[in-house]
């Protein structure tokens, strides 16, 4: 159904804030951060923007899931306002590009877990699934948005 790379991921230094309920509802943190992070001259063209997404909403309650909005930030930047900052250690992943609206992300999500990772013989590693987000939705229809799935995988 999707195509899978297995690759290294580098350690990533993100600035982020935390979103509790509906995955569907953490593009307003997004905002929040994206201003936080313009407002302080850190977002170029290399700034690359993750979600964090810490719970199986098949399994945890929607009120109870928990998430986080990052923004990749150079070294000496400190969280304020809310904002923490967290590093993610270099780590193995399982990558899959989807192209389309957000809301469409359960299938690919739903395929990987069920059907990939089952039959691929890696396993999870004890870490949140993230998302790139490749390209900005805002000035694109939701068909274009280019989304990376980044599936942690425990070392080999």
């Amino acid at each position: 159904m999707h195509e899978v790379t297995i690759r290294s991921e580098g350690a990533l230094r993100l600035a982020t804030l935390p979103h509790h309920g509906a995955y569907t509802g953490i593009g307003a943190v997004f905002d929040r951060l994206s201003a936080w992070a313009a407002a302080r001259g850190l977002i170029d063209e290399s700034t690359r923007f993750i979600g964090l997404y810490h719970d199986d909403p098949a399994s945890v309650p929607e009120a109870a899931l928990r998430s986080e909005a990052g923004v990749t930030v150079p070294p000496g930047v400190v969280g304020a306002d809310g904002v923490t900052i967290l590093n993610v250690p270099a780590q193995r992943v399982a990558c899959l590009c989807f192209q389309g609206p957000y809301a469409e992300l359960e299938v690919p999500y739903t395929w990987l877990y069920g059907t990939w990772l089952p039959q691929s013989g890696e396993e999870p590693a004890d870490a949140p699934a993230m998302e790139a987000y490749l390209n900005d939705c805002r000035g694109l229809p939701p068909a274009e948005w280019l989304t990376e799935i980044m599936i942690p995988l425990k070392p080999r």
